[in-house]
């Protein structure tokens, strides 16, 4: 991965959200990514099967503060899905995070899910 990009395993994949401290000089856009699978060294954007993958564009303000992975929330009878227990709040499986763009990363946090 180049300078500007940072990735995190958490060793196993459970389901959750993930919270990431970063930092910014300016205003911009940086890439975020969870995912179950590796391929070449990076998050499998195609995992295929029911394994899961998740793309964000998330707006960076300058300074450094605190940023949620944003999900969709789903209808909580998501035919096959999990329900969520965290009201108002979607989870998912992951077990690493991949950030891309012009941003320090100064913590990465899942906070795990049991439903």
């Amino acid at each position: 991965m180049n300078q500007n990009s940072f990735f995190y395993d958490f060793g196993k994949a459970a389901f959750g959200t993930c919270k990431l401290e970063l930092e910014s000089e300016t205003s911009v856009e940086i890439e975020a990514v969870i995912g179950e699978c590796l391929r070449n060294g990076k998050i499998d954007r195609e995992p295929g099967g029911w394994r899961y993958v998740n793309v964000r564009r998330i707006p960076l303000s300058p300074g450094r503060r605190e940023y949620v992975f944003p999900l969709e929330l789903r209808p909580p009878t998501h035919n096959g899905g999990v329900v969520s227990p965290l009201q108002g709040q979607e989870i998912a499986p992951f077990r690493y995070v991949e950030v891309n763009g012009p941003c320090k990363v100064h913590a990465c946090v899942r906070h795990e899910v049991f439903p």
